[in-house]
C-alpha cells in the first residue's frame, strides 16, 4: 500500500522544488493516517524513502522513515547521505526524542536476558520513524519523515536506495565502489544485491 500511494499522492500534487518537501511530507502522513485502521489493515509497519530528482536543476529532494537508507554517489567515489537511519541503535537525536515523548527505550527479552537491538516500548519497534505500526502510538514512534535537499554536482551522480538488509551487510564505500563500477542502474543493483548475500545471506529483506 505505501509503495503506491505515497508515490500517487506526490504525483498528484504536481509539486516544484519550493514544496516538494512538504508534499513528500504530507504523502507519509496521510498514507500512515490511512492504514491506522483496523478494519482495513491488520497491524504491520514498514519503512519508506523517496527521492525526487529534478532533471532541470538537478536537486534532489528525499524524504525517509526507518531504516532504508539512500546515498548520492559523485563521480570521484565519494557518497553523501540523502536519507536519516531512524534505527535507536544509531540515533542518539531519535533516542533523545523517543524518552521525552515517553517513550520507554530497551532490548526485547530473548530467554531471560535482554538482546537484540534497541527498541521502543510498548510496540517493540526498532526504529523512531515508520508507516503504520499502530502498536507503537504514544511511544514518540512517528510517521513523520526527515528531509533533505541536496544539490547533484554538474558532473552528476548516481543516486542509491537500499533496504536494511544491504547496508546492515555493506557499508557506504562498498556500495558506492560497486555503483560507480557498473554499466548500467540494473546491473548495479543486481551486483549490490548479490554482493549483500553473499556477505550476509538472506537474512533480512535484500
Amino acid at each position: 500500500y505505501a509503495s503506491k500511494h505515497v508515490l500517487e499522492h506526490i504525483e498528484h500534487a504536481k509539486p516544484d522544488d519550493a514544496t516538494l518537501g512538504t508534499v513528500m511530507h504530507d504523502a507519509f502522513v496521510r498514507v500512515h493516517a490511512v492504514v491506522q485502521d483496523p478494519t482495513l489493515f491488520q497491524a504491520a509497519g514498514c519503512t519508506c524513502t523517496v527521492v525526487g530528482i529534478n532533471k532541470r536543476t538537478h536537486l534532489l529532494t528525499c524524504a525517509n522513515v526507518g531504516d532504508s537508507q539512500s546515498i548520492l554517489v559523485l563521480p570521484d567515489g565519494l557518497a553523501t547521505p540523502l536519507s536519516v537511519d531512524h534505527r535507536l541503535e544509531a540515533n542518539l537525536e531519535e533516542r533523545e526524542r523517543i524518552e521525552r515523548c515517553g517513550g520507554r527505550l530497551g532490548r526485547a527479552n530473548v530467554g531471560g536476558v535482554p538482546g537484540g537491538p534497541l527498541r521502543v516500548w510498548p510496540g517493540g519497534l526498532a526504529m523512531s520513524r515508520a508507516l503504520g505500526d499502530p502498536d507503537c502510538e504514544g511511544t514518540g514512534g512517528v510517521a513523520e519523515p526527515s528531509g533533505s535537499r541536496v544539490q547533484m554536482p554538474p558532473g552528476g551522480g548516481r543516486v542509491v536506495l537500499c533496504s536494511d538488509g544491504v547496508w546492515d551487510a555493506l557499508n557506504v564505500e562498498q556500495v558506492a565502489k560497486i555503483v560507480r563500477k557498473a554499466a548500467s542502474p540494473a546491473a548495479a543493483a543486481e551486483t549490490v544485491v548479490a554482493r549483500a548475500i553473499k556477505a550476509r545471506g538472506l537474512r533480512d529483506d535484500t
